[in-house]
């Protein structure tokens, strides 16, 4: 069998004031047994992987710190008129199997991570978190030009809002132990191979001793 492993860098000097968390898609149909998408294999990969661990870590310790920390999650009108008709297999299968539905309990962030009242939540309904939203306008408007990712999946949200931000002028730092994917290979190949062009490759450890510096 094959030994995956990602090849991490320090983590980058880190300005709080001018730093934002963004954690992704930890939503109960995604991540959790009983979710839409149990029969995918995410939700175990997740729990293998302690991903929800590393990122409430982490989570704790830049609320304690103070550095901005936004959600972002997936989530559809009833009926999906976000969807069009046709559609690539990812929005499809999301509509198929009638997920992540707006103010049910498969599109709540997980109580692991939940977030505080103060914290600003983004809705999304494609992987990228700046594709149609107003994340770019909350990240600018609060002088923010490092972003910090965490989410699932590594090839999916991580993958394509790391891309987006790099393009957009963004320093991007992923915190890999923080993220999975649907299996190891796919998780440690897209941030072995893809991610390292657009954003440093790091972990939990490394940003906790960086912002404790």
């Amino acid at each position: 069998m094959t030994n995956w492993t990602v090849r991490k860098q320090e983590f980058p000097a880190i300005n709080k004031a001018k730093t934002a968390l963004i954690i992704m898609d930890y939503e109960n149909d995604i991540v959790k047994p009983g979710g839409k998408f149990e029969a995918s294999g995410l939700p175990a990969a997740v729990a293998a992987s302690k991903c929800i661990t590393h990122t409430a870590a982490v989570l704790n310790e830049s609320r304690e710190t103070g550095i901005q920390v936004i959600f972002a999650r997936v989530a559809f009108r009833p009926g999906y008129p976000e969807i069009p008709d046709i559609a690539g297999p990812l929005p499809t299968g999301i509509r198929d199997a009638e997920a992540l539905v707006e103010s049910t309990w498969g599109s709540q962030i997980i109580e692991e991570l939940a977030p505080l009242a103060s914290e600003v939540i983004v809705t999304k309904h494609t992987a990228d978190a700046l594709c149609h939203t107003d994340l770019d306008q909350i990240l600018r408007a609060g002088g923010i030009s490092h972003l910090v990712l965490a989410g699932v999946a590594t090839n999916n949200c991580v993958e394509a809002t790391a891309r987006h931000a790099c393009d957009l002028g963004y320093l991007v730092t992923i915190l890999e132990d923080c993220c999975t994917s649907f299996s190891e290979e796919w998780h440690c190949w897209t941030l072995n191979n893809v991610l390292p062009q657009f954003a440093t490759i790091s972990d939990s450890q490394g940003y906790i001793a960086a912002i404790r510096k």
